[in-house]
């Protein structure tokens, strides 16, 4: 028998605010909303997601779009805050001292949780000497560092993750998108094992050769979260597919509560998850 519903809470850490129209071979199904905070609620409901994570574009990331890119990602956040439970950052890899100022300011002023970053999209490779001093910042405020290691980009190669890894042991890490490819997905159980700093998502997970199993198997479930990558518009997908997989991997609930919520909630200091008393109707 299948299984479509979890036995803990499931948050989601890949949730883009942005429109991705003709960078992706998806067709628009009706993502674009005049309230896109309804369509993204829809869908946590359709899949029993409590919560998602909001990212800012990973498109048109300049020094001088950065700020309203978070604002907005943190407008957002605010919108539904029991839903949208925190909000990342992102800044220009390629201007140094105004990525400085922003990720001061989106930390105190913002209260985001973590900084982003699609190198495929902002025109440097990963391991660029630049984003020392980002990551360098990043671990003086106590915050995440989330790196896209999509498989088909030579920017986003995941041995670069790792030289960037070594460097900052104390900062914790999501590559997001690891699984994007059989041969990549092979790669990660090692990957891991070389950097306990880094955590490792579901992001762009390939339906064949991901071996979610033997990851966990490898290094453990605490080095595993749930995502989905969702933009606002175009949909790109019908249906969350690592969810699902991870539903119906045989896994015990311990495990699935560390993947599905507990690690994300441990890595962005979102507390505990408190489920919700039913009203007394007596």
């Amino acid at each position: 028998m299948i299984t479509t519903e979890a036995p803990c809470e499931v948050i989601d850490v890949h949730h883009h605010v942005a429109e991705i129209e003709g960078l992706v071979g998806a067709r628009n199904t009706g993502t674009r909303a005049a309230d896109p905070v309804d369509a993204r609620i829809a869908y946590l409901d359709a899949h029993g997601i409590a919560g998602a994570i909001i990212s800012p574009s990973s498109v048109g990331v300049h020094s001088t779009t950065a700020p309203r890119l978070n604002d907005q990602a943190a407008a957002y956040r605010d919108l539904a805050p029991d839903r949208f439970l925190a909000a990342l950052g992102t800044v220009d890899p390629l201007d140094v001292d105004a990525a400085l100022t922003e990720i001061d300011r989106a930390v105190t002023e913002l209260d985001v949780r973590g900084f982003t970053w699609h190198h495929h999209f902002q025109g440097t490779v990963i391991n660029d000497p630049r984003m020392e001093p980002l990551f360098a910042r990043l671990q003086e405020h106590r915050v995440p560092a989330f790196v896209h290691i999509l498989a088909e980009s030579f920017l986003e190669e995941p041995w670069r993750l790792q030289v960037l890894a070594d460097k900052f042991p104390e900062l914790d890490i999501v590559a997001l998108d690891g699984f994007s490819s059989g041969p990549q997905a092979g790669q990660m159980p090692e990957l891991a094992r070389r950097c306990p700093n880094i955590t490792f998502d579901t992001g762009v997970c390939i339906s064949v050769a991901h071996g979610l199993d033997r990851f966990i198997d490898a290094v453990g479930p605490e080095r595993l979260v749930f995502g989905s990558d969702f933009y606002s518009a175009p949909r790109m997908f019908a249906l969350p597919f690592p969810l699902y997989e991870l539903l119906n991997l045989g896994l015990d609930t311990d495990t699935l509560t560390k993947v599905l919520g507990g690690n994300i909630r441990t890595l962005l200091r979102l507390g505990s998850y408190e489920p919700a008393v039913p009203a007394d109707v007596g």
